[in-house]
């Protein structure tokens, strides 16, 4: 369960730090993803984004090592799937241009780290039974 521990806090960190990040400096953190924005509203959207990553890793942080320590590692790896799958459909979708070739590393990063989460989920699961 330690393994599994670690990972869940790892992402707990993460997510509330990068929520942060988003919630407080939103136009660098768009700009060090080569996004522009316009108007107020659009800020608040991205604000609103950003703070529910902040909730989630509050979250996760809060459960990590509690009884749900399976479940949350199990949801931290398919959310992490969800991203690695938005990226594909991203690339589908609307296609490359010459900013598009980190896609390959996020997706790459993505897909592995979804892949160690289940596989630490797996193995506290039979450790547990």
């Amino acid at each position: 369960m330690k393994p599994l521990y670690i990972y869940n806090i790892i992402n707990g960190i993460f997510y509330l730090a990068y929520g942060l990040w988003g919630l407080i400096v939103p136009q660098r953190l768009l700009a060090f993803f080569d996004i522009e924005i316009y108007g107020a509203y659009a800020l608040h959207n991205i604000r609103a984004m950003w703070v529910a990553l902040f909730v989630l890793g509050a979250l996760i942080l809060w459960k990590a090592r509690s009884h749900a320590a399976i479940t949350l590692g199990l949801t931290i790896a398919l959310v992490t799937g969800g991203f690695a799958a938005g990226r594909l459909l991203g690339l589908a979708f609307d296609g490359m241009d010459e900013g598009s070739g980190v896609t390959y590393y996020e997706i790459s990063f993505e897909l592995i780290w979804m892949a160690l989460g289940l596989f630490l989920v797996k193995r506290a699961s039979q450790k547990q039974a």
